[in-house]
């Protein structure tokens, strides 16, 4: 199977946005990963050209810490993104073994923190934040990739108001959830948080029996400001990673003035964005 002069190896994933292939380039004799987008978002006689204007909003996004973009184009009649192959798996996937150690989590948080301040600097919000779009190279470095697929999908299907949500009811923000037409780097710093305390923990602050529930909980319930320390003391695993994401949590409490992960997760997860930071950065500080 070919993809324009790309020859196919193997799918790697399929989401509701898009199918991911392992491919190589002959060209340049490397392996790349392509993004295949719906047939259905060309119906639209406009995404064609906000196709091509996010391709290149994002494929100029060069910073270490975010997944370059290579090429773009249309083959028979779906749209397609070529990206770097990275071959370390995602964070869900790191996830899934345990909550990471503070160390593991502060290096993986202090990368994507700059990624997202350099995309946000440069007006670019990514707006489907999560472990399966953090991905890390054969090194364990860990990069962001997607930019730009949700608001292209968010555009498209808003035109036919399905009442499609745009977006993963796990991270979504609350202006996200509340369909606020107008969204900053606040709701990428929202999702950052709730990753940071999936990392910790190993476990999601909230869940619920239906997505709508479950995006409703990040308006309404917010037990996500609570210490991460007390959070993951109620947790049954007895895996040694969690111990140690709560002794170092435990050793940051203190006075209101002292900066530390609960504070951090306090202003992140605010419901209200003024009340977040505007810089992912400030959430770097993790002993």
């Amino acid at each position: 199977m070919n993809i324009a002069r790309y020859e196919v190896f193997e799918q790697l994933g399929r989401g509701g946005m898009a199918a991911v292939y392992r491919a190589r380039d002959p060209r340049f004799k490397r392996q790349v990963a392509i993004k295949l987008l719906p047939r259905e978002f060309l119906h639209d006689p406009n995404f064609k050209a906000r196709f091509v204007r996010e391709a290149q909003t994002v494929a100029r996004l060069e910073h270490p810490a975010i997944v370059p973009v290579h090429d773009f184009g249309e083959h028979e009649g779906q749209p397609y993104l070529v990206m770097r192959h990275m071959g370390g798996g995602s964070l869900a996937d790191w996830i899934e073994r345990g909550p990471l150690r503070v160390e593991e989590a502060a290096a993986v948080i202090m990368r994507v923190a700059a990624a997202l301040d350099y995309a946000h600097g440069r007006g670019v919000i990514h707006r489907d934040l999560k472990p399966g779009n953090i991905l890390f190279d054969e090194a364990g470095h860990a990069y962001l990739a997607d930019f730009g697929i949700a608001q292209l999908a968010e555009a498209t299907l808003a035109l036919t108001k399905s009442g499609v949500y745009i977006g993963t009811p796990a991270y979504m923000s609350p202006e996200q959830v509340r369909g606020d037409l107008e969204l900053d780097g606040r709701s990428d710093v929202y999702a950052l948080g709730i990753i940071l305390f999936e990392m910790l923990t190993g476990r999601q602050p909230y869940t619920a029996d239906t997505p709508a529930k479950l995006m409703m909980k990040h308006v309404l319930d917010f037990q996500f400001t609570g210490f991460v320390s007390e959070q993951s003391a109620r947790s049954s695993d007895p895996d040694p990673r969690t111990d140690a994401a709560r002794t170092s949590c435990d050793r940051d409490r203190g006075p209101a003035s002292t900066p530390g992960p609960d504070r951090d997760l306090h202003s992140c997860a605010a419901t209200a964005g003024t009340d977040r930071h505007t810089h992912a950065g400030r959430y770097t500080r993790i002993p």
